[in-house]
């Protein structure tokens, strides 16, 4: 499942540090602040619960998808979608429906990441990523 974002300019309610999301990460960032609806705002991006739970998840795939997504882009696969497991891109497909059915397919009810390939999303990860991992950081005993 794709992880996305939105620019958000006008902030609802503060976020308490040190406190936890439904995903069960840490938000000890102080500057971020949460919606009515549980969207977490940090830095003019406004990330989901539900990308959160998703990007615990798919962590390892989303990292291979963007240590990967320069060649994908140059070798011309853009609008595709590549079909990943764990530190491998296993196959590229021409819509969504085929890579998610070869997944099934190899891994029945395993859980498969299937992402277009997008040139923008290499900003928009950029951007995206340093925000998710310092929402997710290990909690300790505290």
């Amino acid at each position: 499942m794709p992880i996305g974002f939105t620019t958000f300019e006008s902030p609802l309610a503060s976020f308490a540090a040190a406190s936890y999301n439904d995903a069960g990460c840490r938000l000890g960032v102080n500057s971020m602040i949460t919606t009515e609806k549980g969207e977490i705002i940090a830095n003019g991006i406004r990330i989901t619960a539900n990308a959160v739970k998703h990007w615990r998840i798919y962590e390892k795939e989303i990292d291979t998808y963007l240590r990967e997504l320069s060649r994908l882009l140059e070798e011309g696969y853009e609008g595709s979608y590549a079909l990943i497991k764990g530190d491998s891109v296993l196959s590229i497909w021409d819509t969504q429906p085929d890579a998610s059915q070869a997944g099934r397919e190899k891994f029945g009810r395993e859980p498969i990441f299937v992402k277009e390939i997008k040139a923008q999303d290499v900003e928009r990860f950029a951007r995206l990523m340093p925000i998710l991992r310092s929402l997710c950081q290990p909690s300790g005993n505290d």
